[in-house]
């Protein structure tokens, strides 16, 4: 059978760690592997990963270290996940289906030379893990490469991906990782291969604690704070994938990578500001996520 080392970070956890834990452990047809990294939890979060690391041994690693936020704990636990056949992004408090890894694992080829990605549909769900909608309705790729510049489909706990992709994505500036996920999606998008599998392979749970949420509230909040806190989560990707990769791009056509330029450039003047912000195809096909990021283009926070 083939490995997956699950990435898991956990903060202040406690409330829903052991039915995360359980579900991983429950994985059916592959051997796992968990790497925890705790982010400084003050609650009890240790104690039940210490628990559980005493009951499987054999298959649970813990690491704990400074307080880094959601993207550079998973950044560091990708830099330190040893070898392994396929790895997945993992959040403290969902539930994943028996079958979720195996199914993931027979999409997307291990010993692949370039990076691959597969993702799935998600089951909202409340903190009692009643449904409450399904993350995607009716997702399709969108038909130009550069659109997917504008939006990421893909929350990491529905990801896992094979050993290139691991190596390629810890290459990443920190400073300018600010979506973990949404980095892995443009880096496989743009030099390997993304799989979506429509069936709901994670209960992803909507609570008061979550850092990232899909509830009504949260996605307003969410898109207010992109707003004022200037992450320049489209522009700093699109940087460091000509940055690390500039020179890799053998099966991009020259007509992407000029968009891909333009969307990491787009701040130096105001003609570029303005080329993308008119741009038919560095745009999103959903109207409303095109007005957010359109909005930000012109606020130059892209």
């Amino acid at each position: 059978m083939q490995t997956v080392t699950i990435l898991l970070s956990t903060y202040n956890g406690e409330k829903y760690l052991s039915e995360q834990l359980d579900s991983l452990l429950s994985q059916q047809g592959i051997i796992v592997r968990i790497l925890v990294r705790d982010d400084g939890s003050t609650d009890r979060t240790l104690e039940i990963l210490k628990h559980y690391k005493a009951r499987f041994s054999d298959c649970i690693f813990i690491k704990c270290g400074l307080h880094k936020g959601f993207s550079g704990s998973f950044l560091a636990l990708a830099s330190g996940a040893g070898d392994s056949d396929y790895y997945a992004f993992c959040d403290q408090d969902d539930v994943w289906a028996a079958d979720k890894l195996q199914t993931a694992v027979s999409k997307i080829d291990s010993s692949s030379d370039t990076p691959q990605m597969y993702f799935s549909n998600a089951m909202l769900v409340d903190s009692r893990l009643r449904p409450i909608k399904k993350f995607h309705r009716n997702f399709s790729f969108p038909p130009i490469l550069s659109m997917r510049l504008t939006d990421n489909p893909a929350p990491g706990c529905t990801m896992v991906f094979n050993k290139k992709a691991l190596d390629l994505f810890v290459k990443v500036n920190e400073s300018r990782l600010v979506y973990y996920d949404y980095w892995m999606y443009l880096l496989c998008s743009y030099l390997g291969l993304v799989v979506y599998d429509s069936s709901c392979m994670v209960h992803y749970r909507q609570h008061d604690s979550n850092v990232m949420g899909y509830r009504k509230r949260n996605i307003w909040l969410n898109r207010i704070k992109k707003l004022i806190r200037r992450p320049h989560i489209h522009e700093y990707p699109a940087a460091e994938l000509i940055r690390i990769f500039g020179s890799q791009f053998h099966s991009v056509a020259d007509s992407e990578l000029e968009k891909l330029q333009l969307m990491a450039d787009y701040r130096k003047n105001l003609s570029s500001r303005m080329r993308l912000f008119f741009h038919k195809e560095i745009a999103n096909p959903s109207a409303g996520k095109n007005f957010w990021f359109k909005l930000q283009v012109l606020l130059g926070i892209a």
